[in-house]
């Protein structure tokens, strides 16, 4: 009997032995992948050190890099340089928008969106989610399908699709989205220079994330084309 249940445990030993772990399957704690995010932020981090501006232009720290490093666990009030930090720099980046007579993009003010809520920033994020809000009742293009494309896949992240005119915004996408008839069907944008892949990832993204919503089967755009 001893020697039945000593076999019994064996087995079961072993069989848990070959039981694949959840880092196993899913790459959630691969030491690779982990390495190469450490690497990133450092490399962030030094570039904030050595002086990098804070200022959303080209090849600066925007919003949408503040709104990466704290998603991935970044303390930005300790990336400290010249008696500030990165967190309050991204903030000012937040109050121009709020506070200054200037005009941006639909696309910068949804990446200090991004960058808000990520900083707990309720009250600010809530008037830059506002702001988007009026801007897509104007214009739910925002003017270009690469800005549109954009800014609907950062409220993807970000969770919020229901918080807009979902049905403008997938009927907006969808208009530029290329036939068979324009080539290279299924991309975006349409026109001679052919798909764009980021417009094309951001566009296919927000659709993902819209398709769950109750309203996509009357949009008849969406049934012709079986999203």
């Amino acid at each position: 009997m001893l020697k039945r249940k000593l076999s019994l445990w064996l087995i079961i030993v072993m069989l848990v032995a070959l039981i694949p772990t959840n880092t196993a399957v899913f790459g959630a704690q691969d030491p690779t992948l982990e390495s190469n995010i450490v690497q990133a932020m450092r490399n962030n981090y030094d570039a904030y050190d050595g002086g990098k501006a804070v200022d959303a232009s080209f090849g600066n720290f925007s919003n949408y890099d503040v709104y990466v490093l704290v998603e991935e666990g970044a303390d930005l009030s300790k990336w400290e340089r010249n008696n500030t930090n990165l967190r309050s720099e991204s903030l000012a980046l937040v109050d121009d928008v709020l506070t200054t007579s200037e005009t941006f993009t639909v696309k910068r003010i949804a990446q200090d969106y991004l960058a808000a809520k990520a900083l707990d920033e309720v009250t600010k994020a809530n008037q830059l989610r506002d702001k988007i809000i009026t801007e897509q009742g104007n214009d739910p293009l925002f003017g270009s399908i690469y800005t549109a494309a954009a800014v609907y896949a950062y409220l993807y992240e970000s969770g919020d699709l229901d918080e807009i005119d979902a049905e403008a915004a997938a009927i907006t996408l969808i208009a530029h989205q290329r036939t068979a008839e324009d080539g290279n069907e299924g991309g975006f944008v349409k026109g001679a220079w052919g798909p764009d892949f980021m417009t094309t990832a951001q566009a296919l993204r927000t659709l993902k994330g819209l398709k769950k919503s109750c309203f996509w089967r009357h949009i008849s755009c969406c049934r012709k084309r079986n999203y």
